[in-house]
């Protein structure tokens, strides 16, 4: 559930770092700030045998809010260090737990496209990305997302562009 909790921010935040990551796409080190837009559908998956009514009904209203509210939009700063880009692109804590296989179907100066599949169980997760150096300072891209359970499916599409700040972070993490 934390997954889902962080949302498309997270991924956004994971696809600046794997981009920058792949030692070959052409983009600066430093301060970044990214823009990115998330709309997301279906439900999470969730082990409700241990939830009460009023708790399944406070989800289920979450996520007939979250859908009618359509796509949310977002900004903000990361500093993109050398001990983030040295971290597997997509992976968090949550992935230790699991069986994760990555693949990287391009990977060029401007373009880094991939796949990342997890699973735990019958659960799975699955993270596509698609990202376009489109200048050392500017980088825009996309990433669908799945999180699913024999009973639920939860799907998700983020389109991002992110632009260099400059090479000192100050105190930005």
């Amino acid at each position: 559930m934390n997954l889902w909790r962080q949302g498309g921010a997270l991924f956004a935040m994971l696809l600046l770092t794997a981009a920058a990551r792949a030692a070959s796409l052409d983009i600066k080190p430093g301060l970044w700030e990214t823009t990115h837009t998330v709309e997301s559908s279906g439900t999470p998956p969730l082990d409700t045998g241990r939830l009460t009514p009023e708790q399944k009904a406070r989800i289920e209203a979450m996520v007939k809010k979250r859908e009618a509210e359509g796509p949310r939009t977002r900004t903000f700063k990361e500093c993109l260090t050398k001990e983030k880009l040295e971290h597997e692109p997509f992976s968090g804590p949550e992935d230790e737990a699991q069986t994760c296989v990555s693949s990287v179907t391009t990977h060029t100066p401007r373009r880094l496209q991939g796949k990342r599949v997890c699973t735990l169980g019958q659960n799975k997760k699955e993270v596509a990305f698609d990202i376009d150096a489109l200048s050392p300072e500017q980088v825009k891209g996309s990433i669908r997302t799945s999180l699913s359970d024999p009973r639920h499916t939860m799907t998700s599409h983020a389109t991002f562009t992110s632009r260099w700040l400059g090479s000192d972070c100050g105190n930005q993490k």
